[in-house]
């Protein structure tokens, strides 16, 4: 059967079958004499070039890149731009490169549990590997509202997302020596328009005020450890540090910063009572 429109006639003597082929489309199928396949044709040819036999071709399947994209703008009317953030993100770096161009309709579990996988090759925190995750995961639930898919394919994933090997955190605070080299301005916590910081804003003239001081890239979460380091480095107790950390047991102050502390004895420090206070202790700061 030809795509041009071009029939053929079968079959031999007076009787024939023959059909009119466009486009995989049947237009006519009739038995009956030569002489009146023939009229059929010149008719059906007629009425393709007239457009009365418009084929319209199969789209091509809706792909995960271009549903997603979709999705995104509307979630930008509903949603804060914090959480319109996350979502963008976690697909930018992690959901489009592994299926980006798969048809949508293909997503499959083992898609998720690769997706999974990766994630946590690349030594992501699990709660990181969480958040994109979930990402995939309210996607396709859009998808399956919108009858893009006739079943979520990717739920109940919990049993990929157990921890026990993700990578520890390590502190890094900056030495005394370092410090010293960092000024940074007066903190303020609004824009200069008056409006919420944006967190990747506040990182960005971190970052800047890091290598105006020549001093190696940490965040800006290390500050907070550096601030214990250098308490413990100058003698301060473990039980004053806890205070000022807001940490809920002195356990967790031991266990992140127990190598920091000069001449350690963890188990002496384990055994300090929890009701002692340093006397000049201030109320705790998140």
């Amino acid at each position: 059967m030809s795509d041009s429109g071009r029939a053929n006639v079968r079959g031999g003597g007076r009787e024939a079958s023959i059909s009119l082929g466009c486009v995989g489309h049947q237009i006519a199928n009739a038995r009956g004499s030569v002489r009146r396949h023939q009229l059929t044709l010149v008719l059906g040819r007629e009425a393709i070039v007239a457009g009365d036999l418009a084929i319209t071709p199969k789209p091509p399947p809706e792909t995960v890149q271009a549903y997603a994209q979709a999705w995104l703008r509307g979630l930008e009317r509903n949603l804060k731009a914090s959480t319109v953030r996350f979502y963008r993100e976690n697909l930018d770096r992690h959901v489009l490169p592994l299926l980006g161009d798969r048809p949508l309709a293909s997503i499959t579990r083992a898609d998720g549990r690769e997706l999974i996988a990766q994630s946590r090759q690349k030594g992501l925190r699990l709660n990181t590997v969480k958040g994109i995750a979930r990402t995939l995961s309210t996607l396709l639930s859009q998808a399956v509202e919108d009858d893009k898919l006739p079943a979520h394919p990717c739920l109940r994933m919990g049993r990929y997302l157990r921890g026990g090997d993700e990578p520890k955190t390590v502190v890094q605070p900056l030495t005394r020596d370092e410090a010293a080299h960092l000024t940074v301005p007066d903190w303020v916590f609004a824009s200069a328009d008056g409006h919420v910081l944006e967190a990747r804003n506040v990182r960005t003239v971190f970052a800047r005020l890091l290598e105006k001081a020549g001093l190696r890239h940490i965040r800006i979460h290390d500050l907070r450890h550096t601030f214990a380091s250098l308490l413990l480095q100058q003698g301060e107790s473990v039980v004053y540090v806890k205070e000022q950390l807001g940490h809920a047991s002195i356990q967790i102050t031991v266990v992140t910063y127990g190598h920091l502390i000069p001449g350690a004895n963890r188990a002496a420090v384990d055994g300090l009572d929890d009701e002692a206070t340093h006397p000049a202790a201030t109320q705790a700061q998140p």
